[in-house]
């Protein structure tokens, strides 16, 4: 999932130009009418999902995007369930707040702002399922995009396509569709991720694809570019042996070594680099991290857990999201997050972190502007995990644009 659109200038305001300007976002989304700012409230009791079969999404941030699924538009501090949802077995949310979710039968559900992303091209505030859809084992959302990973290894794609992010092949101008379409070229693929206008997808023999835009390399196929894309999926150069990969630029061998190309915007290659305009048009590996087991990144910010259930994390600060105490400036190599003992990973397309600990419980921190870290608090950062309450049994989580989702156990 990820960021930046329509032009240069556009993806820069997602690294060093956002810490000069985020004191101002809240007045600018008030003043467009997107959801009012978080004032501290009484936590409600625990919210259950009863009757849901197997598992529910609880969301929270917020509202007047429709990501929080309940037909409302109030800003939320505190998880409750997307009603009328059950069953659900995964879930992804993008830099627009468009929000999927795949069901236990293999059916897919969409809801939030991206029109294109959603059945009949308009924002919904409930779900609604996704036609020509079937046999689904895994989605994701990007920006104003998403992907879908069907049974028999196949990848199916539908929203923007005016940068190649569709990866059929055929040339979609300014526009896009909201038909899923399958990507070409591509069987046997067991992982997506979906990030800034780029699709990428690892196949069974360890190898990574990827198309879409590449005008910051992150297609990592070698070419460098100023002004072009892939519509159809590209091999990433020299990359063998990868068990997951993730937006943008990002991926997790089986030795459990991480390997990251493209842009290196506010610290995001993780190498140590200090000059933000170096880029990667081929994978490198961080050579600070190894016993890597989960990897996650979300617009400049990249998170990796270790077996020790250590959480790692570098790029931009400008809101504590690199959860370990400090504030402001870049991390440009791994810096431990003051957590442990962490089974899962997500992240937020505005600035946040998030874990899964051992005993269920779901821990959040960077920024709080629309109550993202799920907590009642009208704080407007944490700049270390906070454990987010009401929630137990959590085995996947997904942030989005300004808010969160987590799946948890129907009781």
């Amino acid at each position: 999932m990820d960021r930046g659109r329509q032009g240069w200038c556009r993806h820069f305001t997602r690294g060093e130009f956002h810490v000069r300007v985020s004191a101002v976002l809240v007045s600018l989304a008030v003043v467009a009418g997107v959801g009012q700012p978080v004032a501290a409230a009484q936590l409600p009791s625990p919210n259950t999902c009863a009757g849901n079969d197997t598992s529910c999404v609880h969301a929270w941030g917020m509202g007047g995007n429709g990501a929080l699924g309940d037909g409302k538009a109030q800003s939320r501090l505190y998880p409750e369930p997307v009603p009328n949802l059950p069953g659900i077995t995964g879930i992804g949310g993008g830099l627009s707040a468009e929000i999927v979710a795949v069901h236990a039968d293999g059916t897919v559900f969409a809801w939030g702002s991206a029109g294109l992303v959603m059945p009949g091209g308009q924002q919904r505030n409930t779900p609604l399922q996704v036609p020509a859809l079937s046999n689904i084992i895994e989605v994701e959302a990007g920006y104003k995009n998403a992907l879908a990973l069907k049974s028999d290894g196949t990848v199916w794609s539908w929203g923007d396509g005016s940068r190649g992010q569709i990866g059929d092949g055929q040339e979609y101008g300014e526009g896009g569709t909201n038909v899923p379409q399958q990507v070409v070229g591509l069987t046997g693929v067991v992982d997506i991720a979906s990030g800034d206008s780029n699709g990428y997808a690892l196949k069974s023999d360890g190898t990574v694809w990827a198309w879409g835009e590449n005008k910051r390399s992150q297609l990592g196929n070698g070419v460098v570019c100023q002004d072009c894309y892939s519509n159809v999926p590209v091999q990433v150069a020299g990359l063998t042996g990868v068990r997951s990969v993730s937006e943008d630029g990002f991926a997790l061998k089986v030795d459990g070594t991480v390997w990251t190309w493209g842009a290196n915007a506010s610290g995001m290659l993780g190498i140590g680099e200090p000059s933000s305009t170096f880029r990667a048009a081929s994978p490198i590996q961080v050579s600070t991290l190894s016993d890597v087991v989960e990897i996650n990144g979300c617009g400049q910010n990249r998170y990796t857990r270790k077996s020790d259930g250590t959480v790692w994390s570098w790029g931009p600060n400008n809101s504590g999201q690199i959860g370990n105490g400090t504030l402001y400036g870049f991390q440009r190599a791994p810096a431990q997050v003051s957590i442990s003992d962490a089974r899962g990973l997500g992240c937020g397309e505005a600035y946040n972190g998030y874990a899964i600990t051992a005993d269920g419980s779901l821990w959040s921190w960077g920024s709080n502007i629309y109550g993202q870290l799920g907590v009642a608090t009208s704080d407007p950062r944490s700049t270390v995990p906070v454990k987010i309450s009401g929630l137990s049994g959590v085995s996947k989580v997904s942030g989005h644009y300004f808010g969160a989702l987590a799946l948890v156990p129907a009781p």
